[in-house]
């Protein structure tokens, strides 16, 4: 799906899945990691099971179950990645959107790309019955999000 040249795409290939697993350990300890200003502080326990490769083997069973899948996707704009996010819907519940993850690269932060590809996929999952959507923040800018 585009708007304003934007492009969401779902992540299929031993590429893709290495592209997307690199991008999000960076921002993991760059944002995330090193950002932790709200609620509970990051434990280097849960830092490291964030960085392991259980929790990659743990999300690539999401990405592949029947009922309420999990989605690793690229953000698009022309052929260059902009970003990234996993999301889940739980529709066998209550219809709820989880934002598990979501990052625009730094350089092409504060531009309205967020917003815009927020609004893609709010559109695409409510379209399949996404009631409503909560993003986990860990620091004021997440929050501004």
């Amino acid at each position: 799906m585009r708007e304003k040249g934007i492009e969401i795409k779902i992540v299929n290939s031993e590429e893709e899945f290495k592209l997307f697993w690199d991008m999000h350990y960076e921002y993991l300890n760059r944002d995330i990691f090193a950002n932790d200003d709200m609620g509970f502080k990051i434990t280097e326990e849960e830092q490291e099971w964030f960085s392991s490769s259980e929790y990659k083997e743990h999300m690539h069973k999401l990405f592949s179950r029947d009922t309420d899948k999990a989605y690793p996707i690229l953000f698009m704009k022309e052929m260059d990645v902009i970003g990234f996010c996993t999301y889940c819907t739980y529709h066998s519940e209550d219809g709820k959107c989880l934002i598990i993850d979501y990052c625009i690269i730094p350089e092409l932060r504060d531009n309205g790309y967020g917003t815009d590809i927020f609004n893609i996929i709010k559109e695409i999952e409510i379209s399949k019955g996404a009631k409503y959507f909560e993003l986990n923040v860990s620091n004021k800018r997440n929050m501004r999000f």
